[in-house]
Protein backbone atom coordinates (compact mmCIF):
# COMPACT_ATOMS: atom_id res chain seq x y z
CA UNK A 1 0.00 0.00 0.00
CA UNK A 2 1.43 3.48 -0.83
CA UNK A 3 0.53 6.37 1.02
CA UNK A 4 0.26 10.21 0.53
CA UNK A 5 0.11 12.40 2.79
CA UNK A 6 -1.12 15.79 1.34
CA UNK A 7 -3.32 18.44 2.24
CA UNK A 8 -3.03 19.75 -1.67
CA UNK A 9 -5.43 17.17 -3.26
CA UNK A 10 -9.41 17.19 -2.84
CA UNK A 11 -11.82 14.38 -3.17
CA UNK A 12 -14.75 15.19 -6.00
CA UNK A 13 -17.25 13.00 -6.14
CA UNK A 14 -20.81 11.88 -5.17
CA UNK A 15 -22.12 15.59 -5.19
CA UNK A 16 -18.95 16.94 -2.57
CA UNK A 17 -15.71 18.22 -2.13
CA UNK A 18 -13.54 17.72 0.57
CA UNK A 19 -9.80 17.82 1.73
CA UNK A 20 -8.82 14.35 2.99
CA UNK A 21 -5.79 14.07 5.26
CA UNK A 22 -4.15 12.06 2.67
CA UNK A 23 -4.63 9.45 0.51
CA UNK A 24 -3.93 5.23 -0.08
CA UNK A 25 -3.46 3.34 -2.97
CA UNK A 26 -5.03 -0.10 -3.25
CA UNK A 27 -4.25 -1.74 -6.46
CA UNK A 28 -4.86 0.53 -8.66
CA UNK A 29 -7.25 2.74 -6.85
CA UNK A 30 -6.67 5.35 -4.24
CA UNK A 31 -8.76 6.00 -1.60
CA UNK A 32 -8.82 9.22 0.84
CA UNK A 33 -7.74 8.83 4.29
CA UNK A 34 -9.49 9.29 7.44
CA UNK A 35 -9.61 8.50 11.36
CA UNK A 36 -11.97 6.09 12.50
CA UNK A 37 -12.90 5.92 16.57
CA UNK A 38 -13.90 2.50 17.60
CA UNK A 39 -14.41 1.18 20.89
CA UNK A 40 -12.32 -1.08 22.04
CA UNK A 41 -13.34 -4.19 20.31
CA UNK A 42 -13.81 -2.40 17.35
CA UNK A 43 -17.22 -1.59 17.31
CA UNK A 44 -18.72 1.35 16.07
CA UNK A 45 -19.84 3.89 19.17
CA UNK A 46 -23.56 4.29 18.76
CA UNK A 47 -23.36 7.90 19.02
CA UNK A 48 -26.28 10.31 17.94
CA UNK A 49 -28.89 7.17 19.03
CA UNK A 50 -27.31 5.66 15.91
CA UNK A 51 -28.52 2.03 16.09
CA UNK A 52 -26.50 0.88 13.67
CA UNK A 53 -23.04 -1.32 15.92
CA UNK A 54 -20.81 -2.05 13.01
CA UNK A 55 -17.52 -4.14 13.22
CA UNK A 56 -14.85 -3.23 11.87
CA UNK A 57 -11.85 -5.58 11.28
CA UNK A 58 -8.58 -4.35 10.62
CA UNK A 59 -7.62 -4.64 6.98
CA UNK A 60 -10.62 -5.50 5.83
CA UNK A 61 -13.35 -3.35 4.10
CA UNK A 62 -16.77 -2.71 6.11
CA UNK A 63 -19.44 -1.58 3.31
CA UNK A 64 -23.18 -0.54 3.27
CA UNK A 65 -25.48 -1.76 0.76
CA UNK A 66 -26.01 1.50 -1.52
CA UNK A 67 -29.53 1.29 -0.65
CA UNK A 68 -28.74 1.98 2.96
CA UNK A 69 -27.29 5.46 2.43
CA UNK A 70 -28.63 8.63 3.21
CA UNK A 71 -27.18 11.80 0.73
CA UNK A 72 -26.91 14.04 3.49
CA UNK A 73 -25.72 15.46 7.06
CA UNK A 74 -27.91 13.11 8.80
CA UNK A 75 -26.46 11.03 11.36
CA UNK A 76 -27.72 7.52 9.74
CA UNK A 77 -27.12 6.32 6.62
CA UNK A 78 -23.34 6.06 6.66
CA UNK A 79 -20.10 5.33 8.37
CA UNK A 80 -18.76 8.60 9.90
CA UNK A 81 -14.89 9.24 10.37
CA UNK A 82 -12.94 12.15 11.74
CA UNK A 83 -11.11 14.39 8.96
CA UNK A 84 -8.26 15.09 11.13
CA UNK A 85 -6.06 13.35 14.31
CA UNK A 86 -7.32 15.97 16.79
CA UNK A 87 -10.97 15.51 16.09
CA UNK A 88 -10.46 11.56 16.42
CA UNK A 89 -8.63 12.13 19.74
CA UNK A 90 -11.19 14.76 21.22
CA UNK A 91 -13.80 12.04 20.22
CA UNK A 92 -11.63 9.35 22.10
CA UNK A 93 -11.36 11.66 25.34
CA UNK A 94 -15.02 11.84 25.09
CA UNK A 95 -16.01 8.43 25.27
CA UNK A 96 -13.70 7.90 27.90
CA UNK A 97 -14.55 10.83 30.25
CA UNK A 98 -18.11 11.16 29.42
CA UNK A 99 -19.49 7.92 28.61
CA UNK A 100 -16.50 5.53 30.73
CA UNK A 101 -15.88 3.74 27.18
CA UNK A 102 -12.34 3.34 26.48
CA UNK A 103 -11.83 4.29 22.55
CA UNK A 104 -9.22 3.64 19.71
CA UNK A 105 -8.36 5.41 16.95
CA UNK A 106 -7.55 4.29 13.72
CA UNK A 107 -5.90 5.79 10.50
CA UNK A 108 -8.84 4.50 7.77
CA UNK A 109 -8.89 4.03 4.31
CA UNK A 110 -12.33 5.94 3.10
CA UNK A 111 -14.55 4.11 0.59
CA UNK A 112 -17.40 6.31 -1.16
CA UNK A 113 -17.28 9.37 0.53
CA UNK A 114 -20.68 11.03 0.10
CA UNK A 115 -21.08 14.03 2.97
CA UNK A 116 -18.31 16.02 4.63
CA UNK A 117 -17.93 18.83 6.46
CA UNK A 118 -15.15 20.52 8.19
CA UNK A 119 -14.33 17.54 10.87
CA UNK A 120 -15.87 14.78 9.26
CA UNK A 121 -16.44 12.32 6.52
CA UNK A 122 -19.54 9.82 5.69
CA UNK A 123 -19.02 7.31 3.67
CA UNK A 124 -20.08 3.85 2.22
CA UNK A 125 -17.26 2.11 3.59
CA UNK A 126 -13.85 2.06 5.85
CA UNK A 127 -10.99 0.35 6.12
CA UNK A 128 -8.92 0.30 9.26
CA UNK A 129 -5.13 0.26 8.56
CA UNK A 130 -3.58 1.16 11.76
CA UNK A 131 -4.09 1.54 15.13
CA UNK A 132 -2.60 5.41 16.16
CA UNK A 133 -1.39 5.36 19.54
Amino acid sequence: MERLFSNEFSFTGSGIEYTPPGWVRMGNVWHPLGFKVVTEDNISLGLRKNPTRLHFPVGEWVKMKRSELILSKKDAGGIWSALNRGGANTLRQYMRNEKGVPARVYLAAIYNPIYANSYRVKSQGVMLLEELG
